[in-house]
């Protein structure tokens, strides 16, 4: 027959646990969306910032393609 293992649980002191809300990330992309268009704060990337990532990330797989470092111009 074979062995079964018991394993028990080890506690260590008190616990506290704090709520944390987590909205649903779908729908605060679409109200931040929505803000952003009706002029009010949203906190969203500006165009700018969107592009300098998609450069960065383009220039990472670039370097690791080649084993090269990737200047990216500032």
């Amino acid at each position: 027959m074979g062995r079964h293992l018991q394993v028990q649980g080890v506690s260590e002191g008190d616990v506290v646990r704090y709520a944390i809300p987590k909205p649903e990330p779908l729908r605060v992309e679409h109200e931040q969306f929505r803000d952003a268009v009706l002029g009010f704060d949203a906190d969203i990337v500006t165009m700018e910032q969107g592009l300098r990532t998609v450069l960065v990330a383009g220039a990472c797989l670039e370097s690791a393609r080649t084993g090269s470092t990737i200047a990216i111009d500032t």
